[in-house]
């Protein structure tokens, strides 16, 4: 039973809190940028977002 449970939460992991959260780092990243312009803060966020993205595509495909 563990282990069914495990992967429930590494599946729910990947499909949907990492999506989510990506979202939210753009959007937030984009809404600082056109507010202060082009900056460090924005960039991060941006950046933060396509690493999450990046880490889920690398899950779906098994790499690690």
């Amino acid at each position: 039973m563990p282990v069914l449970v495990t992967m429930v939460r590494r599946y729910v992991l990947v499909a949907v809190a990492l999506p989510l959260a990506a979202k939210g780092l753009a959007a937030l990243g984009r809404r600082v940028e056109a507010s202060r312009g082009e900056g460090k803060l924005s960039s991060a966020l941006q950046g933060g977002s396509r690493l999450i993205s990046r880490r889920k595509d690398d899950e779906k495909r098994g790499k690690h």
